[in-house]
């Protein structure tokens, strides 16, 4: 199950409908602004060195296919959904004490 986190990126990322790969990428950018943001402290450098990536095809060297890149978005962000649920332990599942 991904995180809320990451499956919230995943969903918008799925909701561009955009064909026009100008207004694709900035949304994407802006989506993958705010993943950034929500994950916070659960962003190592591992997980801020792959959303630099994304931010680099998505934007900076671009192949001009939507398709393609949102498939490589949703790849990614499962990669990222794994990094940050090998570290991320939710208090609900914390042992109790007493």
């Amino acid at each position: 199950m991904m995180t809320p986190e990451v499956s919230r990126f995943a969903q918008k990322i799925r909701s561009i409908d955009d064909e026009d790969y100008g207004d694709f990428m900035r949304k994407a950018n802006a989506y993958l602004m705010e993943l950034e943001h929500e994950l916070g402290p659960l962003a190592d450098d591992k997980i801020r060195r792959k959303m630099i990536e994304m931010q680099t095809y998505i934007q900076y060297f671009p192949n001009w296919q939507v398709d393609l890149t949102k498939k490589k978005i949703h790849e990614d962000a499962a990669v990222i959904d794994g990094w940050v649920n090998s570290h991320h332990h939710p208090l609900s599942t914390s042992p109790q004490i007493g």
